[in-house]
This record gives structure tokens, C-alpha cells and sequence, in this order.
């Protein structure tokens, strides 16, 4: 608003960042199916067709076995980290971070997700050649 003998500001307001999904699972995308989810594992199916995009979510530490070839553009913490290349039967790891991705390649990107949850393993019983 303008007072007396003033221009209004006509500039835009600095836009937020957009808060990151807590729980990619919840939110129910078409891209995302469960297939495994217990206290301890959780196993995710991804499909992002060409030029779909996820929204910034928060990962766990997580493995990820690629179902086809694809290429996404990724983000982590908010910052550009490129175009990264996946073939079919690609195993990968990343830590734990606030990430996005897009597919920026010609065909459905798919790839399962295997998350390590935060409850703790129950111990193994011991065979009796003393293994676990």
C-alpha cells in the first residue's frame, strides 16, 4: 500500500520454498506404488513417465534397483546436481537427504526403491553351527 507522496512496491514478494513431502508413500502419486511396507522395510515402485517429475520428499538411507534404462534430473537439498544416467539392473545407494527428481528421457523410468526404516532389527536366532 501506498502512503502519501509514495509509489506502491511494485515488486513481487520473494516466493517460499516449497516444504518437502514428508513421506513420498502418503501422498499417493500415480508414480509411486508400496509394494512391502513393516516397521522395519519399506519397498517402493517408481514410474515416472517422460518429463513427470517427483516433488521434493524426504529419502532414508535407500537402495535403489533400476527396472529400465532412464535418465533424471536431480535434485538434492535444494541444489542442481545434473543429469544422472541409470541402465536396467543398475543397483545404487544414497544416504538420507531432501531430493526431487524429473525424467528428462524418452521412456518410463522405472526403478524400485528399498528403504531401511527406523526401528531397530529384532536379533537372529543362532543355527546350531552358531551362525545367525
Amino acid at each position: 500500500m501506498a502512503s502519501c507522496g509514495q509509489e506502491a512496491d511494485t515488486q513481487e514478494a520473494p516466493r517460499k520454498a516449497e516444504a518437502p513431502v514428508a513421506d513420498i508413500a502418503a501422498e499417493q502419486l500415480d508414480e509411486v506404488t508400496v509394494v512391502f511396507d513393516n516397521e522395519y522395510l519399506r519397498i517402493l515402485r517408481f514410474d515416472l513417465e517422460p518429463n513427470a517429475a517427483l516433488p521434493p520428499h524426504t529419502g532414508r538411507h535407500r537402495v535403489i534397483y533400476s527396472l529400465t534404462d532412464y535418465e533424471l534430473d536431480w535434485m538434492e537439498g535444494g541444489e542442481a546436481l545434473g543429469r544422472r544416467t541409470w541402465n536396467e539392473g543398475d543397483v545404487h545407494v544414497h544416504d538420507a537427504a531432501i531430493h526431487e527428481a524429473r525424467n528428462t528421457g524418452d521412456t518410463t523410468a522405472s526403478f524400485v526403491v528399498f528403504e531401511r526404516l527406523d526401528s531397530p532389527l529384532p536379533s537372529a536366532p543362532m543355527y546350531e553351527d552358531g551362525s545367525e
